[in-house]
């Protein structure tokens, strides 16, 4: 398994200066735009937190909104134009935990239950992938953590907008969607880990290691 330092060096870093590299190019800037979106996301804390506390709920809420469509918006582009990279695969669901963390915090006072289960299942899907990461596994996104991200957005920013009646009706039903999403997604994950693991023993066993 590796150390969080051998993830940083042989991973991270390559694909930091490669981008690093692209955006000081203007022919290769271009290649950076769906890592720009979803790096974008790792401000929205920053922003969504203190526009929050001023009880500034629309803007706060549009301003949310915006930093949703770039979940879509980088893939989208990244798919569209072939500009996939291994660095937009590293930063995407690290960006999307941030994301969340930032759109639910400032209504936990009002929701505080429902936020520190949806954070607590947040933190165990994190750690079911870091660690498959760290023994090599590589794990990957798929329709239901997609999904699963979707209704957690929808989730968090509709809890700025529970003033208004119809919605307000709805959020327990976002929620409880949200909760159901993250459990089915952290077995999924689960289970896709230890196939793998079960497949890096075959090979072992086949090559009698």
């Amino acid at each position: 398994m590796k150390t969080m330092k051998q993830e940083w060096k042989e991973e991270w870093l390559p694909e930091f200066k490669n981008a690093y590299n692209d955006l000081k190019n203007k022919k290769t800037f271009y290649k950076q735009i769906p890592n720009l979106l979803t790096a974008s996301r790792l401000l929205s804390p920053f922003i969504i937190i203190p526009l929050a506390l001023t009880t500034n709920i629309t803007i706060t809420f549009i301003v949310a909104a915006i930093f949703a469509l770039t979940d879509a918006l980088d893939g989208f582009i990244a798919r569209k134009y072939n500009l996939q990279s291994k660095l937009g695969k590293m930063l995407d669901p690290f960006t999307d935990k941030l994301f969340a963390l930032g759109l639910l915090i400032p209504n936990i006072g009002e929701f505080v239950i429902p936020i520190i289960i949806i954070l607590i299942l947040e933190g165990i899907i994190a750690i079911i992938n870091c660690t498959s990461k760290l023994k090599g596994n590589e794990p990957t996104s798929n329709l239901l953590g997609k999904t699963k991200t979707t209704f957690l957005s929808m989730t968090a920013i509709s809890m700025y907008l529970s003033d208004i009646s119809w919605i307000n009706t709805i959020i327990p039903i976002l929620i409880t969607i949200t909760l159901l999403l993250q459990i089915m997604a952290s077995i999924v994950y689960k289970k896709i880990d230890l196939e793998k693991d079960k497949t890096v023993l075959r090979k072992r066993a086949q090559n009698g290691i």
